[in-house]
C-alpha cells in the first residue's frame, strides 16, 4: 500500500515561525509513517507544505506522482481547513479511488464538514494509525493503536465506537 501523508500550509502563516522563529517537525505524521511502514509492502511519502512553502497544486502533483492508495492530511489549525479540502477535492478529481483521511485537532472537532469537503474518513482524537482499510484486499493493520473515526458511506455519516485494548 502506498500512502502519502501531508501537513498542509496555513495561509495565515505558522505561529511558531512568526512568533518564535522555528517551525515544528510534524511528529504525528512521522509517527503515522512509522506505523504504516510496519505493514507488508508499504511505502510512505511525507509532504510538509509548511516547511517547503508549497502551494496546493504542487503538493497535489507531488502526491499523485507517488501514485498513492491512501492520502492522510493532518489539519493542525482551523486556518488550514480550506487548504486541506482543496487538496482532498483535487486528488479525488484526478484519482477517484484514493482513500482520503483527515486527522488532527481541527478534524476531531469538525468531522462532518471535512467529510462533506471531500474526505472519505476522519480520524477523531488520538488515532495513531487509521488503517482499517486495505487497498490490496487483505485486512492488514499497522502495529499501532487506532482510535475512533468518522466515515461517509453513500452520504450517511457514521462514527465508530472507541476500541479498547489497541488493535
Amino acid at each position: 500500500m502506498k500512502t502519502v501523508l501531508i501537513r498542509p500550509s496555513n495561509p495565515t502563516g505558522s505561529g511558531y515561525l512568526t512568533e518564535w522563529g522555528f517551525l515544528s517537525t510534524p511528529l504525528g505524521l512521522l509517527q503515522l509513517a512509522g506505523c504504516l511502514l510496519t505493514m507488508d509492502d508499504s511505502e510512505v511519502k511525507v509532504i510538509d507544505m509548511e516547511a517547503d512553502q508549497m502551494q496546493v497544486d504542487r503538493a497535489v502533483d507531488e502526491a499523485l506522482d507517488f501514485n498513492p492508495d491512501m492520502v492522510g492530511v493532518t489539519i493542525h489549525a482551523s486556518a488550514a481547513h480550506r487548504t486541506s479540502t482543496r487538496i482532498a477535492q483535487s486528488i479525488k478529481e484526478q484519482k477517484k479511488d484514493t482513500l482520503l483521511i483527515a486527522g488532527g485537532h481541527h478534524a476531531t472537532f469538525l468531522p462532518t464538514e471535512l467529510l462533506r469537503g471531500g474526505f472519505d474518513v476522519v480520524a477523531l482524537g488520538e488515532a495513531k494509525a487509521m488503517t482499517p482499510y486495505s487497498m490490496s484486499g487483505k485486512r492488514q493493520r499497522a502495529r499501532c493503536n487506532s482510535g475512533t473515526f468518522a466515515a461517509s458511506y453513500s452520504r450517511k455519516i457514521t462514527i465508530s465506537s472507541k476500541r479498547r485494548g489497541g488493535r
